[in-house]
This record gives C-alpha cells, structure tokens and sequence, in this order.
C-alpha cells in the first residue's frame, strides 16, 4: 500500500490553487514493455502488494501501467464487520462470523501509470 502511495505522489502534485502537475519521471519498476503493450499483457499481484489487477496499454504514444482494485465494501448493515479472505473481501455480522451480511455499496479503484513515452525517430 504504501508504495502505491508513493508512485501515486510521485506521479501527481496537486496545488492549492486547483492546478495539477505532471511529473514527467517514468515508473522504473513496471513489467510493461512496448511488446507486452501490444499482447495486451496482464497480471494480478498478490495480496501483499495490494491484490490489483494491472494490464499494459499504450495511448497517444505512451506506455501505461493501468490498474484495478478489487471491489471493496464501504457500506453494509449495523452489526457487521469486514473480512478479508486473500484478495475478496466479506461482510459477515460481528456476533457471528459464520452469517453474511448485506453489503449496500462498494467501492473500487482505477488508476493510470505514466510508464514511457516513445521517441520520435524522423
């Protein structure tokens, strides 16, 4: 978590003045490459670093690592609590952690990261 953290301050300063900046230092640490951009490459990483579900893409000339997050409860009955079994999360009643319990909403995260740009060769 905290190096998603990290890559996630890295990539984005935002001002009080409501302007956002780019910092244009690549990730030096991703799998994707610009062949594994074109096979559309994918991976799931483990439930220590964070259980996301990344694949490679190129857009308007550059490489990202794109990402998701498993959907995660953020809303459920009184009388409950979360449990995480690996990479799944469960609502199950405090009391009773043998009894489900309803979730009213969950919540998943997406996010791009600037990998490469390609050079231009003219």
């Amino acid at each position: 978590m905290s190096k998603i953290l990290l890559v996630l301050a890295c990539l984005i300063v935002v001002l009080n003045a409501g302007r956002v900046f780019s910092d244009y230092k690549p990730l030096t640490s991703s799998p994707c490459t610009w062949s594994k951009a074109r096979l559309r490459y994918k991976w799931k990483e483990s439930p220590g670093k964070g259980c996301k579900i990344c694949r490679c893409v190129m857009k308007n000339g550059s490489l990202w690592q794109d990402c998701k997050t498993y959907p995660r409860p953020t809303s459920w009955v009184e009388n409950c609590r979360t449990e995480r079994r690996n990479c799944k999360y469960s609502v199950v009643r405090a009391d009773d952690p043998t009894t489900t319990c309803k979730v009213l909403a969950y919540t998943t995260y997406r996010y791009k990261i600037w990998v490469a740009d390609r050079t231009n060769t003219k």
